[in-house]
C-alpha cells in the first residue's frame, strides 16, 4: 500500500453494485481515487455486499487501503417485524466499515441475516443483531435517511439523542461516528446543525462524507435517469424519485476540506478511521471441497471447477442431495450479474426519456451484433448512429446517456450451472443471500469464490432431447421371467 500522507478519506462510497442506484464503475473510481492521491477508499454498498471482493482487488492493484462496508438497513423494530406500510417506515440507513478479520466475519453475518431474516422491501438487520456483531466494526450515522438525522428531520431532538446514544453504547466509544455532509440540501443544513449539537451533548465524534453515488457532478443527469430505470419511472414525471442535488459526487479532497473548513476534525476523523481499518484477506488460495478429492489441495495451485453433465431434473435433485448430505448451511448456488450492453442500455433509456417505442428500438438495431460490443464501438462502425445523433437533439441525448449507463449492473440472478459446496459454514467464508426460489445463494460471483479458492461444481446445461436418450441407456434393466 501507498505510503503517501493523505488529507481525506471518502467513507460513504455506492457503487454499480448498489443495483440501479450508482453510477459508479469500480475502474472509475479507482482510476480517480489515484489521481487524487487517496491513501484509501471505502465501499458502502446498500444491503450487500457483492463487490467486496472486486472491490479489495482494484484496491490492492491501485495501491490504495481497501476499506469494505457497506450501508445497512436497519429495523425500527424487530428484524422479523413486517408491518410497517412503506419503505419509508420500514428501515433506517447505518454505515458500518470493517476493522479487521473480526469485524469482516461479523459484517458477513449481519448482511446474510438481513438476506434470510429480516427482508421486507430491503434485506434489513435490527439492533439486537448489531449487539451481537457490532466487534471489529465501525459504525457511523448515514445520510438524511439515518435514524439519527431522520428524528431531527422530524424536529424531535430526544429521539435523536436517544438514537446516537444506543448505537454509541452498541459499538462503544470511539466506534461511533456522526455524519455530516454539504450536498446543497436544505434539510441537511438543519441535520448538520443537529448533528454538531448532539456531538457536543454526548462527545460523540463528527465525520465528513458525501455519499457518492456518481464519479463527478455532470453524472448527475445520467444518475436520474438511472433512477427512472430502478423506479419503472420517466424522466418527465415530477413525482418521481430523483436527488434533488447534483452533489452526490465524488469530491476532490481540496473540494472537501473547503466546503468543512467550519470543521476540520471532521476531515482529519476521515483519516483516523482509516488507519483503523487493516483487513488483510487471503486470495489466490485453495479451498478443499467436501469429499475425498485431493486433486491440487496441496500443490499451491486454485482449486479445479467439477463439471458432471446432468438433465435439468437431475441439476435440482444433485442440489438437493448435496444439500441434505453436507448440510444447509455449507452448499450454496452461487449469484451472477448482468449488465447493461449498448443495446439494452439504449432501450433502457429510451423508456426513462418517454421516446416512442419504435423511434427507440431503430436506434438500438443500427448497434451491430457484436457481444460485448461498447457504444463507442458501435458509433465508430455505424456512421448511422451518427447521422441519427447529428439531426435529433433527442437521439443524442439518448445516445450519450446510454453511454453513461453502459457496463453497470442491472439486476442479479442465480447462476444456472454452478454450485459451492464447503467443509465449514459458509456465512464463516461467504456472505449470503436467498434467490426467487428460496434457494441459498452467494452474494460473491464465481469468479470472487475462485479467487478466494473455493472449488466450483458446475452441472452444464445439456439438451433436454440428448439427455432423454441417453436416460434410457443408463437405466437399469428389469428382470424378467424370459430372462
Amino acid at each position: 500500500m501507498t505510503n503517501a500522507k493523505a488529507d481525506f478519506v471518502h467513507l460513504h462510497v455506492h457503487t454499480t453494485y448498489s443495483l440501479l442506484d450508482s453510477t459508479l464503475r469500480l475502474n472509475d473510481l479507482f482510476n480517480k481515487a489515484k489521481e487524487y492521491q487517496m491513501l484509501a477508499i471505502a465501499m458502502t454498498d446498500h444491503g450487500n455486499l457483492f463487490g467486496a471482493i472486486e472491490f479489495y482487488q482494484h484496491a490492492e492493484k491501485a495501491g490504495i487501503k481497501p476499506i469494505i462496508g457497506c450501508e445497512l438497513y436497519v429495523a425500527p423494530k424487530s428484524r422479523f417485524d413486517k408491518s410497517s406500510s412503506s419503505i419509508e417506515e420500514s428501515s433506517h440507513h447505518l454505515v458500518v466499515l470493517v476493522k479487521n478479520m473480526q469485524g469482516y466475519k461479523n459484517l458477513l453475518k449481519l448482511t446474510t441475516a438481513g438476506y434470510l431474516e429480516g427482508f421486507y422491501y430491503h434485506p434489513r438487520v435490527d439492533k439486537e443483531l448489531l449487539q451481537d456483531h457490532h466487534e471489529g466494526l465501525i459504525a457511523t450515522s448515514a445520510c438524511l435517511h439515518g435514524e439519527v438525522a431522520s428524528y431531527l428531520m422530524k424536529g424531535d431532538r430526544n429521539a435523536a439523542i436517544k438514537a446516537a446514544r444506543e448505537y454509541q453504547e452498541i459499538f462503544g466509544a470511539g466506534n461511533f461516528y456522526l455524519e455530516i455532509m454539504e450536498n446543497g440540501l436544505p434539510e441537511q443544513r438543519v441535520v448538520n446543525e443537529g448533528i454538531m449539537d448532539i456531538s457536543r451533548l454526548l462527545s460523540i465524534p463528527v465525520v465528513a462524507t458525501n455519499d457518492c453515488h456518481y464519479l463527478q457532478a455532470d453524472d448527475e443527469e445520467a444518475h436520474d435517469a438511472l433512477l427512472c430505470i430502478q423506479t419503472g419511472k420517466t424522466l418527465d414525471d415530477t413525482e418521481r424519485m430523483h436527488f434533488d442535488t447534483d452533489q452526490f459526487y465524488f469530491r476532490s479532497p481540496e473540494e472537501m476540506k473547503s466546503l468543512f473548513s467550519y470543521c476540520p476534525e471532521a476531515i482529519s476523523n476521515t483519516v483516523l478511521i482509516a488507519d483503523k481499518c487493516n483487513l488483510s484477506l487471503e486470495l489466490d488460495c485453495s479451498r478443499p471441497p467436501r469429499g475425498n478429492l485431493e486433486y491440487g489441495a496441496n500443490d499451491g495451485l486454485k482449486m479445479p471447477a467439477i463439471t458432471t453433465d446432468f438433465s435439468p431434473e437431475g441439476r435440482d435433485y444433485i442440489f438437493r442431495y448435496v444439500t441434505e448430505k453436507y448440510g444447509t448451511d455449507r452448499v450454496a448456488k452461487i449469484i451472477t450479474f448482468r449488465k447493461m450492453r449498448a443495446k439494452s442500455a439504449i432501450r433502457y433509456v429510451g423508456r426513462a426519456m418517454s421516446l416512442p417505442h419504435a423511434d427507440v428500438d431503430a436506434i438500438a438495431k443500427m448497434v451491430p451484433d457484436v457481444l460485448n460490443l461498447s457504444l463507442e464501438d458501435a458509433l465508430n462502425m455505424e456512421d448511422r448512429l451518427k447521422e441519427a445523433a447529428r439531426k435529433s437533439e433527442k437521439i443524442q441525448k439518448l445516445l450519450s446517456l446510454s453511454w453513461a449507463l453502459q457496463g453497470l449492473i442491472i439486476h442479479s440472478s442465480t447462476h444456472a450451472m454452478n454450485i459451492v459446496i464447503s467443509d465449514k459454514p459458509l456465512v464463516d467464508m461467504v456472505p449470503l443471500c436467498k434467490s426467487t426460489e428460496d434457494d441459498l445463494v452467494t452474494q460473491y460471483s464465481v469468479n470472487d469464490l475462485k479467487n478466494m479458492g473455493f472449488s466450483i461444481f458446475k452441472f452444464p446445461h445439456i439438451a433436454r432431447q440428448m439427455i432423454s436418450y441417453g436416460n434410457l441407456h443408463v437405466c437399469p434393466l428389469e428382470k424378467t421371467e424370459d430372462s
